[in-house]
């Protein structure tokens, strides 16, 4: 009976995303208003409409699915039951750690608030207001200073030295080491939230910790693309995942990209492919974890399980709208664009 309740309202929820035809019929409009048509014809209908009147193209589809989100990451919240409220809170953070990592990224690039604040997503434990303030701040110092006395803000920098945040982002610096504290500051928050030694317990964490070990094996293939070395590469490891550091040092010794990457796909169980493109590789990981959590998800008792389920698929609706809308108009290819495409 705890359950049962939120339970039935996910199922109902999630009669409500896209199917995979109807995300691969976006891939066939020829321009951004025939995606906005066909969005018009789905549960973002009231998205496009609120929106229509003061935004146009890519960025209407973005901020519609950002608003959708939102919304239905609240929906999420109120009809959770009590003892799954703090997990999943702890585990929307995921959403607040990738809004400031787009934040301190656009500060890094130049780009204005205004070019980039419908990239966030509208869910997590920063208000609107707060990412307004934050995508208005001139730099990168600006936003940690201001971040610093947000509630999230103060847990991470109880975990990780303010110092050393403001150090990472200064002097031209790539703001890596400021994104491992990140990262390693939601693994840590999200893992401590599950309580419970459980089936389902074990299962929420053994999630959070496959998604810590895919990040670092792009993360060690993305140093040795750059030219880093081994050393280097390890320095940027998140100290969270169920792999030994030996494999991300056999990854980052291997004499090529090639031998690099096949070694990745091989320890995630991902078909061979002549591909090397590390926007595929990032991509055949997202698919691979999200098909191996919604098929452990789907034996979950617990309301937290099916509302996971439920924010990774949303989250693989969403990301895969982004990638057709912002693929078009950058005058990518359909057929490029169906690389980057995640289905569960």
């Amino acid at each position: 009976l705890l359950y049962g309740y939120s339970n039935a309202r996910v199922r109902a929820m999630k009669g409500e995303l896209l199917k995979k035809p109807q995300v691969l019929d976006l891939l066939g409009a020829k321009t951004q208003n025939g995606i906005i048509e066909m969005l018009s014809h789905t549960p973002y209908k009231e998205n496009i409409l609120s929106l229509s009147l003061r935004f146009k193209n890519e960025e209407l589809v973005e901020l519609a699915l950002g608003q959708n989100f939102a919304y239905n990451s609240q929906k999420l919240l109120r009809i959770a039951p009590k003892p799954s409220r703090r997990a999943l809170l702890a585990f929307m953070e995921r959403y607040d750690i990738l809004n400031i990592k787009t934040i301190l990224l656009s500060k890094r690039l130049g780009k204005k608030g205004e070019e980039m604040a419908h990239y966030t997503m509208g869910a997590g434990s920063l208000s609107f207001g707060d990412l307004k303030a934050m995508w208005e701040l001139p730099d990168a110092l600006s936003v940690l200073s201001y971040l610093r006395y947000s509630e999230i803000g103060q847990k991470i920098f109880a975990m990780h030295s303010f110092a050393k945040a403001k150090e990472s982002v200064s002097g031209g610096r790539d703001f890596e080491q400021l994104f491992g504290m990140l990262d390693s500051y939601y693994y840590a928050s999200a893992t401590a939230a599950i309580i419970g030694t459980g089936k389902d317990s074990q299962l929420l964490r053994s999630i959070i910790l496959s998604e810590a070990d895919a990040k670092n094996a792009l993360t060690v293939l993305r140093c040795k693309a750059a030219g880093m070395d081994t050393e280097g590469a390890l320095l940027h490891l998140v100290t969270f995942g169920t792999l030994q550091k030996g494999f991300f040092e056999s990854i980052a010794n291997e004499k090529d990209m090639k031998g690099a990457i096949a070694k990745v796909r091989s320890k995630f169980g991902i078909e061979e492919s002549k591909a090397l493109s590390l926007s595929i590789i990032e991509a055949e990981l997202e698919s691979r974890l999200v098909a191996t959590s919604l098929r452990a998800l789907s034996f979950s008792m617990m309301s937290i399980g099916a509302i996971v389920g439920y924010l990774f698929l949303k989250e693989e609706e969403m990301s895969n709208i982004r990638k057709i809308s912002r693929g078009k108009a950058l005058g990518l290819s359909d057929a490029q664009i169906s690389q980057m495409l995640v289905f569960a």
